[in-house]
């Protein structure tokens, strides 16, 4: 690795960085459910569960990559490095969940659920920021990425569901169906020593809506998926120019196909991002982008086959 980062301005190398951490755990983890049947149609659930999520690979490898100059500050000889954290500790949830059902017809289903979870070890990606060597040039600026885990924090949210087939429409018109749901919620942690605030990679509001058909062996399904900006960086807070970086609301619309010759098989064709939606970064506010992608749409078909 170049010790600046930029390989046409010098060929020193950096100096290893010497990193090791050990992490032992052992975990039993409860769940307990309760369900209670006004009648066939109105049901009520309410669940508590611990649940554990482990950190990734590239989160755990005590390692860094060396980054590229970021476009919105490559003039300021901007590099930015993201490391691993050998010492990070699994996320353990304790959960409850609240859901109430109502079947008003045969596939058809109106639904709202309440969860809360109470987290410990967060993992969150933390932004420093260090002048001097180590940037683009001399008197550079590197940028550092490193994992961490927030002590406490917490989600808490409402989703609301609703899916029905009109079955009762006049034949061909009683394939045709909707289907939607939202979900509202909130989040909170220690993300920096001392600050208290949303937690990464956490949206406010999650929405998905469509309109299928499924008649005899055809379905054809359009849908919209929305989820609004989370935040994916947490900035220095020591540092007055170290924001935290968000990724923007994204919205993107996808449509499948599939004909049903036998119930073992079957040929599809999937449309994805069809409004050639572009996945949007930026800096603080979004006055201040520093990534915008454009993928466009994509296509998979095939058969299926059952034995």
């Amino acid at each position: 690795l170049l010790a600046n980062g930029d390989p046409n301005t010098s060929n020193e190398l950096a100096s290893p960085i010497a990193e090791t951490g050990t992490i032992d755990y052992s975990n039993v983890l409860p769940s307990l459910g309760f369900k209670y049947t006004f009648n066939p149609d109105v049901i009520t659930r309410m669940n508590y569960s611990q649940t554990i999520a482990r950190p990734t690979q590239s989160q755990y490898i005590p390692s860094f990559s060396l980054g590229q100059a970021l476009s919105a500050q490559a003039n300021n000889g901007l590099v930015q490095n993201t490391f691993g954290n050998p010492s990070l500790k699994p996320i353990i949830s304790n959960n409850i969940d609240f859901s109430f059902e109502l079947y008003p017809q045969k596939g058809a289903i109106l639904a709202c659920d309440f969860f809360l979870k109470d987290i410990s070890n967060y993992i969150a990606l933390n932004y420093s920021r260090v002048d001097g060597p180590g940037g683009v040039g001399s008197g550079g600026v590197t940028d550092s990425l490193n994992y961490s885990n927030v002590p406490t924090s917490g989600i808490y949210g409402a989703e609301f569901q609703y899916q029905q087939q009109y079955t009762m429409l006049p034949d061909p018109l009683n394939g045709l169906g909707f289907r939607g749901s939202i979900s509202v919620m909130g989040s909170q942690g220690q993300i920096a020593s001392g600050i208290y605030g949303e937690l990464p990679f956490q949206s406010d509001l999650i929405w998905e809506t469509g309109i299928f058909y499924k008649q005899g062996g055809v379905t054809f399904d359009v849908a919209g998926n929305f989820s609004g900006k989370n935040l994916m960086v947490v900035g220095d807070p020591a540092v007055d120019n170290s924001p935290n970086i968000y990724r923007d609301d994204f919205f993107q619309i996808n449509a499948k196909a599939q004909y049903a010759f036998t119930k073992d098989f079957k040929i599809y064709a999937d449309r994805n991002n069809l409004n050639n939606a572009n996945l949007r970064y930026y800096w603080g506010v979004v006055e201040h982008p520093i990534q915008n992608e454009f993928y466009g749409p994509s296509f998979d078909g095939g058969v299926v086959v059952d034995f």
